[in-house]
């Protein structure tokens, strides 16, 4: 009988492509924390201390990754439609 760990569970259901993306966006991420200045959210071993990083920093994260010309053509789109909402409520 072999020994499994959860991580191997999780490794054999994940395509090498889903892993790569994963690996790139965490690359991403630690890249966006050491801009920005965020020294005590990486942990010694390369990792991101959740007990740290919070929503906020998910969100601008995500904001600081989109080209602002991007942004503003989604804000363009989205704010008819939350107005349109509130106009129905």
């Amino acid at each position: 009988r072999q020994e499994t760990s959860l991580q191997d569970i999780i490794d054999s259901c994940l395509a090498d492509s889903t892993k790569e993306r994963y690996e790139s966006g965490l690359r991403q991420l630690i890249k966006w924390i050491h801009l920005t200045g965020g020294t005590d959210l990486p942990k010694d071993d390369g990792t991101i201390d959740l007990r740290i990083f919070q929503y906020t920093h998910f969100v601008r994260f995500i904001v600081w990754g989109v080209p602002k010309h991007t942004r503003q053509g989604r804000n363009n789109v989205l704010v008819p439609c939350y107005t349109a909402m509130e106009l129905q409520a």
